[in-house]
Formats: C-alpha cells, sequence, structure tokens
C-alpha cells in the first residue's frame, strides 16, 4: 500500500478516510470501526496545512503503513482538534462487540460507519488502577450479558 498526497490532501479535506489494506477506499454503511491498541499515531498539525506539510504526512502514513502488517484490517486517518490520527483498525458489525474490543484495546472512541460519528467509551477515572481496570471488566460483562 502506497498513499500518494492528492489522496491524503482529499481525506484531509473530508475530515478522515478509511482504507483497505489494498489501498482501496473504504465506505461502510454499517458497523463499526475500532482502533487496535499500541498501533495509533498522532501528529501536531499547523493552522494552515501547505503541500509541504500534506507531503509530510503521506511520507509518514507510508512509513507506518510500511512497517506493520494491514492484511486483513484497516487504515483509518482523521483530524480533529489540531491533530492528525493514523490507526489500524478492524471492522466490526455487532455494537457491544465493537465497544468490548474498545475497552480491551484501551480506545476513547469506536467509530459508528452508518451514523458518521464516535462513539466515545466511558472510563473510571478515579480510584486505584485496580479499580479502574476492575470498572473496565464490568463494564465489558456488561455488555457481554446483553
Amino acid at each position: 500500500m502506497n498513499f500518494k498526497t492528492k489522496e491524503i490532501e482529499e481525506v484531509l479535506i473530508q475530515g478522515g478516510g478509511t482504507f483497505t489494506s489494498s489501498g482501496l477506499k473504504a465506505n461502510f454503511d454499517k458497523g463499526y470501526l475500532v482502533s487496535l491498541k499500541g498501533t495509533e499515531v498522532k501528529i501536531k498539525l499547523k493552522n494552515e496545512l501547505t503541500s509541504l506539510d500534506v507531503a509530510f504526512l503521506t511520507a509518514q502514513i507510508n512509513k507506518i503503513v510500511s512497517k506493520q502488517n494491514f492484511a486483513g484490517y484497516y487504515v483509518g486517518f482523521w483530524s480533529n482538534d489540531g491533530y492528525f490520527y493514523i490507526d489500524k483498525s478492524i471492522f466490526i458489525f455487532s455494537k457491544n462487540e465493537a465497544f468490548i474490543l474498545g475497552y480491551q484495546n484501551n480506545q476513547q472512541a469506536i467509530f459508528d460507519c452508518k451514523n458518521k460519528e464516535s462513539l466515545y467509551l466511558k472510563y473510571q477515572k478515579s480510584g486505584t488502577i485496580t479499580q479502574q481496570k476492575a470498572y473496565v471488566n464490568y463494564k465489558i460483562n456488561q455488555l457481554r450479558a446483553k
């Protein structure tokens, strides 16, 4: 997979995009995308992007994609709050399974493909690490029971 600067520029204009492991644009009208732990890359953006900035982002994406095995996965990128994100994602049909996988991969959100929006996961921020982990396990068990 080797992305071109023009593709990345279009993705930036649209606010984000998802591609197959062979580099084709993926368009889902249902299901959920979940990023896998340890695969997300965050790059600070300038207020005004130049063609050199887009070329730099394209090079970074191609470098990341070449280092990881994306076979059977999706590469997603989007911009939010002054940052550009790149991740390796898996597509899941079930909302509950997507939330479970999101919790298991310490994600802040999963992406709802039908409604084109992020669904944020709830975490316990107070208490000890053990209590926070117990809360995540509780949430996962709740979802599995549905």
